[in-house]
């Protein structure tokens, strides 16, 4: 397996704790950092989590680990503030923009990834703000 991820922070941003997140057979990489956020009198934290999720035959059991182990910890934690970014290989998702965010357009395709997906963002209420494609038209694959 390729790939990887990293988070570089800067080294006068206090960061709280770092950790990985177990997906099933090990195929796919999820690094998550916290940093304390202080918005007037209020302590908050920041959870950014940097992922990779290569093609294979774990691939979309992979995924749905992660995508609970966040939505758990958004769940335990309604009010911090929470930032994902990677590479997914969701091949398949259509993504439309509607003025403001990205919406999956195909979520009832029968494609488990871009169902599963569809299903993250919706438990979650996180939304997808990339409307840069790669080389390949695509928004989460490579």
């Amino acid at each position: 397996m390729g790939g990887g991820v990293l988070i570089a922070v800067k080294t006068n941003i206090p960061v709280r704790s770092s950790s990985s997140i177990e997906v099933k057979n090990f195929a796919g990489d999820v690094i998550r950092i916290s940093i304390p956020l202080q918005i007037g009198p209020i302590l908050k934290q920041l959870h950014i989590y940097c992922c990779y999720f290569p093609h294979g035959k774990f691939h979309v059991e992979s995924l749905c680990d992660c995508f609970d182990a966040i939505s758990n910890e958004i769940l335990l934690h309604p009010d911090d503030h929470y930032f994902i970014i990677g590479d997914f290989n969701i091949t398949n998702c259509i993504w439309d923009w509607n003025g403001e965010v990205m919406t999956v357009r195909n979520f009832d395709d029968g494609n488990p990834g871009v169902e599963s997906l569809f299903g993250f963002l919706n438990i979650t209420d996180l939304k997808q703000f990339n409307r840069i494609p790669n080389g390949n038209g695509r928004y989460l694959d490579s």
